[in-house]
């Protein structure tokens, strides 16, 4: 899997061009000198509860909304934004075209990766081959304690303090998804500068996206919920990638100020296809290349492939979970999951599993 088609899945995801934010995704007009970038719910709370109890897809849309307002320290996504910066979202665009060559603006592929996809591939693995990866690294053993402790994968009250102690606790699966975590949560840390809740923000949605999805493939028998696991966590590497090349740009532009709509307009539209466009370059699976290049998280499960499903279904439930928490919003969910066709019990265990992580890993 070489750069060529690194640049294939680029060229296609490219070649329908920039389209609009959110769920309307058109095109903004290059000629007008205020383009709307980013359009968020407004109005009246009781015109968009209205909005969401009967439209459910557009309660997706207010979740993403809400995420990007957190993400980016902001109130709201309706500020039109000012022509001049057309021309950072077309060089972001045009750069793409060449990310195989961008190596120091992507993530590096974590050293063992190979080993955990081995790991995670091979049936008869165990917990001490797991624990000797582990012990490779002091930093990914410090990493693991920590994750194992977050309310993701807590499973007593007692605190972890010793990976063996986390051997026994999480068992062979559990342990699995906590390295593979662990192997990927340096990959989000970035340096401070412009929006630095965002990095911390993405990997709560990462985490939150690996833990549904692999629910959701566990109920469903779809797909191996380790792998749909792991799937989840890096569905954020695009995102992360386009952050970073939109604000190595920004700094050539200085006499621009960075603005989030900017970023949320990128990641929006053209974050799935860099998230494929890496998998490939790291030399993924091509089940992992596809899955995340045909996943849109606009909640449409049909014609995908059962790990495209179980991804798509996850990161929707994911967004919902991030929305303002209350009994009509929980229900509002479940009318939206059932939209999507995810079956109830499906929905309750991934809901149940979300509800339960109320912070983020740190």
């Amino acid at each position: 899997m070489g750069s060529t088609v690194v640049i294939a899945v680029i060229v296609v995801a490219l070649g329908a061009g920039l389209v609009g934010f959110f769920t309307t995704r058109k095109r903004p007009p290059a000629a007008s000198a205020r383009t709307q970038v980013a359009v968020a719910p407004t109005g009246r709370a009781e015109e968009a509860e209205s909005v969401a109890s009967t439209n459910p897809s557009g309660l997706l849309e207010e979740a993403r909304h809400h995420y990007f307002c957190t993400a980016f320290s902001v109130t709201k996504f309706d500020a039109p934004v000012l022509e001049v910066h057309h021309a950072v979202i077309e060089e972001v665009s045009q750069s793409l075209a060449t990310i195989a060559a961008q190596e120091r603006l992507l993530p590096r592929r974590p050293m063992l990766m190979p080993q955990l996809l081995r790991a995670l591939n091979d049936l008869e693995s165990t917990r001490e081959e797991m624990a000797a990866i582990i012990l490779q690294d002091p930093v990914l053993a410090a990493d693991v304690l920590k994750i194992a402790n977050s309310p993701y994968y807590r499973v007593s009250r007692e605190p972890v303090d010793s990976i063996d102690r986390a051997i026994v606790l999480l068992g062979t699966e559990g342990l699995k998804s906590v390295v593979a975590a662990s192997i990927l949560q340096p990959v989000f840390r970035q340096p401070k500068g412009h929006f630095d809740a965002f990095a911390t923000t993405l990997w709560d949605l990462a985490m939150r996206t690996a833990t549904a999805v692999g629910i959701y493939a566990k109920q469903t028998r779809s797909a191996d919920p380790l792998t749909a696991q792991l799937l989840g966590l890096l569905s954020a590497l695009g995102p992360l990638a386009l952050f970073r090349i939109t604000t190595e740009i920004y700094r050539h532009h200085p006499e621009l100020q960075p603005r989030a709509e900017v970023f949320a307009h990128l990641i929006e539209t053209q974050g799935d296809a860099v998230s494929g466009a890496i998998a490939a370059h790291w030399e993924l699976p091509e089940t992992f290349v596809l899955a995340l290049s045909e996943s849109r998280g606009t909640g449409e499960l049909e014609q995908l492939s059962p790990l495209g499903k179980a991804l798509e279904a996850g990161r929707c439930c994911a967004l919902l979970s991030l929305a303002p928490a209350s009994n009509k919003r929980s229900i509002e969910a479940n009318k939206a999951a059932m939209s999507m066709g995810l079956q109830t019990t499906a929905f309750d265990a991934v809901w149940s599993a979300l509800n339960a992580a109320k912070s983020p890993a740190r």
